[in-house]
């Protein structure tokens, strides 16, 4: 009897798979189609596809606050270059120098009633004036020579007694008669240089050193005394 049963089972069941393979044969296998996918381009690496958005370009560099802003203007000038030098101060008035073969007097810079003289042969500055005595006014006159070395420089020679000469000598300064030598040429010569409204006087070999008043006398110093030209006496 369960033999039987089975039999009938496994026949259910090959015709079963009978029916539904006649079926499939009928209506035929269902696909569904689906569109072609475009391939991807070959893009080098960095470079965006066209689908990509746009990256932006990078701003221009800003100029400087400062660039935009105007240049001053220089100022105009206000007059012709001609009108301008002619504004220029003149130049001064020069001073009295020393004349070859003049006879004058000399005082200090300031000091109108005083003159060099010579008094025992020694060189000093005394008060002397229209009330002195002939031999005061007479000591008080020197005669310019020029020098014999040095241009520019000149030597004294005193009025009252030709072929004396004012020198310098352990650094005092003396009337001696002239002797003919280079060291008495070089002791007597002195060189002026305008300073102060007058002239100074600089020893010729001892250019560092001028004629001083000291206690009256003339003597060489660092500080010269400064000295006005003046008609003799």
């Amino acid at each position: 009897m369960l033999v039987g049963v089975a039999a009938l089972a496994v026949l259910a069941v090959a015709g079963l798979a009978l029916s539904t393979g006649g079926e499939d044969q009928r209506a035929g296998p269902q696909f569904v189609t689906l569109a072609p996918v475009p391939p991807l381009p070959n893009l080098p690496v960095g470079v965006p596809s066209a689908s990509s958005p746009p990256s932006r370009a990078p701003a221009p560099p800003t100029k400087p606050a400062t660039a935009d802003r105007p240049r001053p203007t220089p100022p105009l000038a206000t007059e012709p270059v001609s009108s301008r030098a002619a504004t220029k101060p003149a130049p001064s008035p020069s001073r009295p120098a020393f004349v070859s073969g003049a006879t004058i007097g000399l005082s200090p810079a300031g000091r109108p009633g005083s003159r060099v003289r010579h008094q025992n042969f020694r060189a000093r500055i005394d008060r002397i004036g229209a009330g002195s005595t002939d031999l005061e006014r007479a000591d008080s006159r020197f005669v310019v020579r020029p020098a014999p070395a040095g241009a520019g420089c000149i030597v004294f020679e005193a009025a009252n007694y030709p072929g004396y000469f004012l020198r310098h000598r352990d650094f005092r300064i003396y009337l001696e008669r002239m002797q003919f030598s280079a060291q008495f040429a070089a002791d007597a010569t002195f060189c002026p240089a305008a300073r102060d409204g007058g002239q100074a006087l600089a020893a010729r070999d001892y250019p560092r050193l001028f004629v001083a008043e000291r206690a009256s006398e003339l003597v060489l110093a660092a500080q010269p005394t400064v000295f006005t030209i003046r008609e003799p006496l």
